[in-house]
């Protein structure tokens, strides 16, 4: 699920490299670690306002559970609603 996002996390591989060996549940304290720190960057990754300025598309998904919206705009970079 992170390579989606790994244009928006630093040094993604470098990160990631415990968790792309061969693991079995539970994850060991490195691949743990990896992941924690992993969901942290995403979560402080290239969020930013909407430029009235600039043109911007709304994408949306909907599903019976939940919807998600995507505003890419620029500077290339997207914001994330769930």
């Amino acid at each position: 699920m992170f390579s989606y996002y790994a244009k928006w996390i630093p040094w993604f591989s470098i990160t990631a490299g415990p968790l792309l060996r061969p693991a079995k549940l539970p994850l060991d304290g490195e691949a743990l670690a990896a992941f924690n720190d992993l969901k942290k960057l995403l979560s402080n990754a290239c969020l930013t306002t909407v430029q009235n300025r600039v043109p911007f598309e709304v994408e949306t998904d909907a599903s019976d559970y939940a919807i998600a919206a995507i505003l890419p705009g620029w500077p290339p970079c997207r914001i994330y609603v769930s």
